[in-house]
């Protein structure tokens, strides 16, 4: 919703708050749950769309999820 905080980055891996000042209505879509590991072995969860945008650290690139 706007006014929500969510996590932002930058293109070098920077992470940062980011106050919602939009949203798009696309009506209702499935989600996934992605897990990911850091290299010191914490993880973190993600639920998003399957085409939701990650940003790549190790090529700066924004990619789609293919599946």
């Amino acid at each position: 919703q706007v006014g929500d905080q969510v996590l932002g980055a930058d293109r070098q891996g920077n992470t940062f708050p980011v106050t919602v000042k939009n949203v798009f209505d696309q009506g209702v879509k499935k989600v996934r749950k992605y897990t990911f590991y850091s290299n010191s072995g914490s993880e973190f969860n993600i639920t998003c769309t399957a085409d939701h945008k990650f940003l790549m650290a190790v090529s700066a690139e924004y990619v789609v999820n293919a599946e």
